[in-house]
């Protein structure tokens, strides 16, 4: 796709260039997967940052938010759970 460079939203800018050439269309394609998993996983940590409890469980895994303390009953609770 031919855009005058002019035109480019500052996001399009970022994806052509890098900082010291223009990206070739196989770069840019990985440029955009990169970006791609930064958000998800941005998304993701919002997401478990928000979980009442402080901690979710997945299948037979807890994954724990940062400084989160648990007494004996409800890690016992938790692990019953899974």
């Amino acid at each position: 796709m031919l855009v005058n460079v002019k035109e480019l939203t500052p996001e399009q800018s970022r994806q052509t260039f890098a900082k010291d050439h223009v990206r070739g269309d196989s770069e840019q394609k990985a440029w955009l997967e990169s970006e791609k998993s930064i958000i998800q996983a941005e998304a993701a940590k919002r997401s478990f940052d928000a979980e009442p409890l402080g901690y979710r469980i997945t299948g037979k895994t807890v994954m724990f938010r940062r400084g989160l303390s648990l007494t004996e009953r409800e890690l016992k609770d938790i692990l019953l759970r899974m």
